[in-house]
């Protein structure tokens, strides 16, 4: 296993600049996923890593060591793409074994090497198949055990479970943690998916237009995301975000939305919003965090009406307006059966967001 350093790296296609000066430390035996809209610049990043695409300026070392001038065979790493790119006339065996019989290495040690990531994969079985006798799942674990095979310090993935149907992408999900627990090896996941991105990583590095939004944790960019991009990508639904406003009445602080709903802010939260009494704010809280009543209505409820429901079956989101401001609700399946339904929520305001409306930032 092995560190992976960036230090001012950018990558230029002519005169048009896709990834600005970034920094970043991949720590060793690390789980770090890349992740962001199409066109932000991760499968770039990740294929500049491994020598696929040249460094415009800066430098990427692997354990210490600066690559940018290597080969992609001599930097001591695996990638896997997107599609499988299994040759069809070999079994499951020969493509695992091609990169090791290809260096001629000892057939007894190759041997062991392909049926030891054989193993890990649950693909044991299948070793004398071709492709086209395998799922897509097993497909693309034999394109995991080929890369397993070479023992590399640094694996690459550039959104290996894309091509899967939803099911098997969850399940895949799954094997994807016990793989990084079984090789110990430092690994970069590049995915548009956020929900692979939150469930797989150690470190989540949200990219938008070739640069870096936000660094942290799953839990870090989940519950503080640092702008309105990633409090929008992060999260299914996303976090309802609408204009407001933040205003001082009877000795506390408020955010209206609009003239419909009013919510006060937690007391825990004035130090850091008192310098926006007055000012246009965007508001942020997660649908989880609208919490169904059914209790009497008071101050610290509103009451909505429901447009458009959408079961999930252990929840349902609702969703309706307040001011003319869409917003949604995850809430439990007896709260509303259908359009026009009456439902009373509470907002938690302790997990509520406020934005500045300007620069897109958290404040």
């Amino acid at each position: 296993m092995a560190s992976v350093s960036l230090t001012e790296v950018t990558k230029s296609f002519g005169a048009v600049e896709v990834l600005h000066p970034l920094s970043l430390e991949i720590l060793h035996n690390e789980f770090l996923v890349l992740v962001g809209p199409s066109g932000c610049g991760k499968t770039t990043l990740l294929r500049m890593i491994a020598g696929l695409e040249d460094v415009t300026s800066g430098t990427i070392a692997i354990d210490g060591r600066v690559v940018n001038d290597l080969q992609p065979k001599d930097r001591d790493i695996a990638m896997v793409f997107q599609d499988y790119a299994l040759y069809p006339h070999m079994t499951v065996y020969e493509n695992m074994a091609f990169g090791l019989l290809y260096r001629e290495g000892p057939k007894d040690e190759i041997r062991r090497r392909v049926e030891h990531a054989a193993g890990i994969l649950n693909i044991g079985d299948y070793l004398s198949r071709r492709p086209r006798q395998l799922s897509g799942g097993q497909r693309q674990r034999v394109a995991m055990g080929r890369a397993i095979v070479r023992d590399p310090k640094v694996f690459l993935f550039d959104e290996p479970l894309s091509n899967l149907d939803a099911k098997l992408r969850v399940q895949m999900r799954t094997e994807m943690k016990k793989l990084h627990k079984r090789v110990a090896t430092t690994m970069i996941y590049v995915t548009h998916d956020q929900v692979e991105a939150m469930t797989l990583a150690d470190r989540v590095v949200v990219m938008r237009d070739g640069r870096v939004e936000q660094i942290g944790t799953p839990d870090l960019i989940y519950n503080q995301p640092a702008s309105i991009f990633v409090a929008g990508f992060i999260g299914s639904p996303t976090m309802n975000l609408v204009a407001a406003r933040l205003e001082h009445r009877n000795g506390t602080l408020v955010v209206a939305l609009g003239s419909e709903a009013s919510f006060f802010v937690p007391p825990e939260h004035w130090a850091a919003y008192r310098d926006w009494v007055g000012r246009d704010v965007i508001f942020g809280l997660r649908p989880e965090h609208l919490a169904w009543s059914d209790a009497d209505a008071d101050a610290t409820t509103v009451e909505v009406a429901v447009s458009v429901i959408e079961p999930l079956g252990a929840d349902t989101l609702v969703f309706f307006e307040i001011s003319g401001l869409e917003m949604v609700a995850r809430v439990p399946p007896e709260a509303a059966r259908g359009t026009g339904d009456r439902v009373r929520l509470r907002p938690d305001l302790r997990r509520m967001h406020l934005f500045d409306p300007a620069t897109g930032t958290r404040i």
